[in-house]
């Protein structure tokens, strides 16, 4: 594979890992689960979420929530992730670049 989209890969897998945690992190401080009063919890919950808010920001100024105050910006960042992986898998065994 080439070097170029071997690092775009990894960094797609990376945001997608930060975001599934992200979003598993935000479900348990909402259902009381974690208790985020704890310093590391914190620490860990303030990190993922600066993270995982800088990369929502352009999709949230096009797609508004959803009734009810759902936020479906981390699925289209999902989706987005996983069509630019398959487009990379796809091209280099295509054309082989």
């Amino acid at each position: 594979m080439n070097p170029l989209f071997f690092l775009i890969s990894m960094l797609c897998t990376l945001v997608l890992w930060v975001i599934i945690a992200s979003v598993i992190l935000s479900w348990l401080v909402a259902f009381n689960v974690v208790n985020i009063r704890n310093p590391l919890m914190n620490r860990i919950y303030e990190g993922l979420n600066s993270l995982s808010e800088r990369i929502y920001v352009p999709i949230r100024k096009v797609i508004p929530t959803i009734y009810g105050g759902m936020d479906i910006s981390p699925v289209i960042i999902l989706i987005g992730l996983q069509l630019i992986q398959y487009t990379l898998t796809w091209l280099n065994f295509r054309f082989g670049i």
